[in-house]
C-alpha cells in the first residue's frame, strides 16, 4: 500500500501538516529551553541547543521525551553547579511553616 492515495486526499494533507506543525513546535520550545538551561548554568548534555532544536524536528515528540528524560527526570544526577528555577510564587519548596 502507497501513501500517494492517502496523501492526496484533504485528509492526508492536513495530518501532514499537524505532524510538522507539532515538530515545529516542540523544536522552538526545545531550543528555547536549552539555551536557558546554558544560560542558568545547569548544564546541557550531549549536545548544542541548536542540535537538539534539530533532532526534534526531525525526530518530533520521541526526541522531545528523550530530552526531558536526560534533563529533568531523576535520571539527571544532581550537580553541585546545577542551580534549580524558581519555584513559582506562594510555594514553599521546603514544606517548612
Amino acid at each position: 500500500m502507497t501513501l500517494l492515495p492517502l496523501l492526496q486526499s484533504g485528509v492526508g494533507l492536513l495530518m501532514l501538516a499537524l505532524v510538522a506543525i507539532v515538530h515545529i513546535a516542540f523544536a522552538m520550545a526545545i531550543k528555547r529551553d536549552a539555551e536557558d538551561l546554558v544560560a542558568m548554568r545547569a548544564g546541557l548534555f550531549l549536545v548544542s541547543p541548536a542540535l537538539w532544536a534539530f533532532a526534534t524536528l526531525l525526530g518530533g515528540v520521541t526526541v522531545a521525551v528523550a530530552y526531558w528524560a536526560i534533563h529533568y527526570s531523576t535520571l539527571r544526577p544532581q550537580t553541585a553547579n546545577r542551580q534549580t528555577r524558581d519555584p513559582a510564587p506562594g510555594t514553599n519548596p521546603n514544606h517548612e511553616e
